[in-house]
């Protein structure tokens, strides 16, 4: 084989390889691509369809509409619809879905020309059809055998009703014509492909260049976000999904005391890291400054986020880099098993990671997103569960409240968490000694979105007295004040 020859091959086979791999890597901007320029096409033909009909009617004699002319006004309302739904949903569509509304579109279109072609003008050769073989590759990404698939689908169809409505001679003409354009069309497949391909790699790699944060080699903040949102767009809602954020503790000494390049190199480490110890479909990126965020699709296992967690704690005090002390960092989670939002979840996984920070170094709140739907305002009560101030709230105020009942610090910051916008007031035990309370009411009046809160804390002692009013808890009451006071203090704390 001469070098011309071989070099021809190379060619060849490295044109396969790369659209190939077009298709593989490439998927969601074909789909985005295709079901734009289905959009497109369904406006622009539907405008010059009317146009050219126009024109036939005025200057072409003997024209006029028949039924198969008539057939491509729905055809282009049903389309018109069908785009309509697809942007209300976002925009984008599964793999398989958006393929089969561009085909279907490009079908019923053929069908369309094919009648006008065979049934409305059987005199003459056929013109319509061939036209649109010809322009297909250039409307719509596909693979080079299911063009070809498809193209003799279409050529199958147009062959058996030229044979039924014409004459012999300007059907055999029909089949020429069919095929040559079969031919030139998947010609022109080849050629587009290749420079589809080699444009869509491109574009892929500087995307990925550009979603990529420099130091990290995790996604970077716009890119993260953007990722999130389209997963929440498209995410079936039975699926689960988790979500956890990771910031390093006490980072700013580290830069004071190790330096800056020290620094750097912790954060490229932390991001290594997080690639390798989470999926590859997982959603790893950096948030800003130290705090990193990573969102795990299919996460339905509390056990096994948990284990996760722990483990990216670990690895991070086993990271050396010079200091005397293990790095460690406070990580906030959630996992919910229904629809909801990205900015939801995000929200109360930050929750969850202030709440971390507050309990100390090295800390890992995770919770569960509650499916549950409340119809009327929140009070919640953190305190035992034999507490009389509960059973009395709950006679006096229960057809316009909701009292939620919690034992502990965690629960009630959980509930607090999810629920902000209903949350009417808050009253807690304050146990300084046991620590009862306390991490609770930090947590509300030291968070500017929770602060506001109106807030009760009920103490047994004077220490724990001042320890809440250096909190400026809104209210401040011992445990033997008389429910009556009580009563009367919500009164005047909720408005009621």
């Amino acid at each position: 084989m001469d070098e011309k020859a071989l070099n021809s091959l190379k060619r060849t086979r490295k044109s396969k390889e790369q659209i190939h791999e077009y298709f593989e890597s490439c998927r969601e901007s074909i789909d985005e691509s295709n079901l734009f320029m289905l959009r497109k096409a369904c406006k622009n033909i539907s405008i010059l369809y009317l146009i050219m009909i126009g024109i036939a009617l005025a200057f072409v004699p003997g024209f006029r509409i028949t039924l198969p002319h008539l057939i491509m006004l729905p055809l282009m309302v049903m389309y018109y619809l069908i785009n309509l739904n697809i942007l209300r949903e976002g925009g984008t569509l599964g793999t398989t879905a958006a393929y089969l509304t561009c085909y279907g579109f490009y079908l019923g279109l053929a069908l369309v020309f094919i009648t006008i072609d065979t049934i409305t003008y059987p005199n003459i050769q056929a013109f319509f059809l061939p036209m649109l073989m010809l322009v297909y590759p250039a409307l719509f990404i596909d693979r080079m055998w299911k063009y070809g698939v498809e193209e003799l689908i279409i050529l199958a169809i147009f062959f058996a009703f030229s044979y039924a409505n014409k004459e012999w001679a300007i059907a055999r003409r029909d089949v020429y014509m069919g095929l040559g354009a079969f031919c030139v069309s998947m010609l022109l497949a080849q050629i587009i492909l290749d420079v589809r391909s080699s444009q869509g790699l491109i574009m892929k790699e500087l995307r990925g260049i550009s979603s990529l944060d420099k130091l990290t080699h995790v996604l970077n903040k716009g890119a993260l976000l953007s990722k999130i949102d389209n997963y929440f767009l498209q995410k079936p809602e039975e699926d689960s999904c988790a979500m956890c954020i990771i910031d390093m503790d006490d980072f700013k000494q580290v830069n004071d005391n190790l330096g800056h390049d020290t620094g750097d190199k912790l954060l490229e480490k932390i991001g290594t890291l997080l690639i390798d110890s989470f999926r590859a479909y997982d959603i790893v990126g950096r948030y800003g400054g130290d705090e990193f965020v990573v969102l795990m699709p299919k996460m339905s296992s509390l056990e096994i986020l948990q284990r996760r967690c722990q483990t990216v704690q670990e690895e991070i005090r086993k990271i050396d880099l010079g200091n005397s002390k293990p790095f460690s960092a406070s990580i906030g989670a959630v996992i919910c098993s229904d629809f909801r939002s990205g900015k939801s979840i995000f929200s109360m996984a930050d929750d969850a990671l202030y709440k971390s920070k507050i309990e100390g170094k090295g800390s890992c709140t995770i919770w569960v997103y509650e499916q549950f739907e409340h119809d009327r305002p929140l009070f919640i009560a953190v305190g035992s569960d034999d507490c009389q101030l509960t059973q009395h709230m709950s006679n006096d105020f229960g057809n316009s409240y909701k009292i939620v009942q919690v034992n502990n610090d965690n629960d009630a910051i959980h509930q607090i968490s999810q629920y902000k916008k209903l949350i009417k007031g808050v009253a807690i035990e304050v146990d300084s000694a046991s620590g009862i309370g306390l991490t609770a009411l930090k947590y509300i009046k030291s968070r500017e979105c929770f602060a506001t809160i109106p807030t009760i804390a009920i103490v047994s002692n004077e220490q724990d007295s001042l320890i809440c009013r250096k909190y400026k808890t809104d209210v401040v009451l011992t445990s033997d004040t008389p429910y009556i006071e009580y009563r009367d203090r919500i009164n005047k704390l909720i408005g009621i």
